[in-house]
């Protein structure tokens, strides 16, 4: 394997939208840790040769309760609420960081419809089964090979293989703001998994927060530091997040 070892690229991502846009207890933390490394290790030691192409989708399959994954934060319909397989997206967005830093070509990625904590505006991968994947094809001209970590809602991917020609470095940039986190009250108390909200009470799932547009640049730079090209991969709008308080009624 020691050619392949010329190419090490590492990224890392840890959990940063519960402290920037939620407020979430300790269970919901805990399942969302358990869900980041039930993912990550369906790419510890993926091997990815030479024209092949990853999905994220068919690699993690459904994200399902007898796949190992438990209720957490996710996003739907523009709000934080609880849904199997939460916490997931920090793996997608970690494994596509990666791939973008070793070179590799992107054949398919989303953005969220909100801003998350965890990476910066224009480099997050959501995926969502049946709608929305992750695909990476290997161009690198042979193998690569994946390894992955997490530590808590830390996650790492390592991507080994040929050495690369570049180094390529990531440029966010937020381009314009977007107003309009309004403040609302949910009685559906269930879509939240707040079952256990007793009749009259109330609890805050996030506050509001404006969105904005942002634009992702990668630059390349060759063995001494000079910059060879910047290329634009995507412009995206994030919404702006609601300020959301549940209130069982009944």
């Amino acid at each position: 394997l020691s050619p392949l070892i010329c190419r090490e690229i590492e990224f890392e991502a840890a959990g940063g939208e519960i402290l920037n846009t939620q407020i979430t207890d300790e269970k919901a933390i805990i399942s969302a840790i358990n869900n980041i490394k039930t993912a990550l290790a369906c790419f510890d030691g993926f091997v990815l040769n030479e024209g092949e192409v990853l999905s994220f989708n068919k690699t993690t399959g459904a994200r399902s309760e007898s796949n190992g994954y438990k209720q957490a934060k996710i996003i739907t319909d523009g709000t934080f609420t609880s849904g199997f397989g939460g916490g997931v997206c920090q793996v997608s967005t970690t494994l596509y960081n990666a791939c973008l830093l070793a070179g590799l070509e992107i054949v398919e990625v989303h953005p969220h419809s909100l801003p998350v904590g965890y990476v910066e505006p224009s480099f997050d991968a959501m995926v969502n089964m049946g709608s929305s994947d992750l695909v990476i094809k290997n161009n690198t001209g042979s193998k690569i090979i994946f390894t992955t970590s997490n530590q808590g809602d830390q996650c790492k991917v390592k991507i080994f293989g040929k050495k690369n020609k570049y180094k390529i470095t990531r440029i966010s940039e937020k381009t314009k703001a977007i107003s309009g986190g309004v403040e609302v009250v949910e009685k559906d108390y269930k879509k939240f998994g707040l079952e256990n909200l007793a009749v009259g009470e109330e609890k805050r799932i996030s506050f509001a927060k404006d969105g904005y547009a942002s634009v992702g640049y990668l630059n390349y730079f060759d063995e001494n530091g000079t910059l060879i090209k910047s290329l634009k991969i995507r412009e995206n709008e994030y919404k702006p997040v609601k300020g959301v308080v549940v209130k069982r009624e009944s």
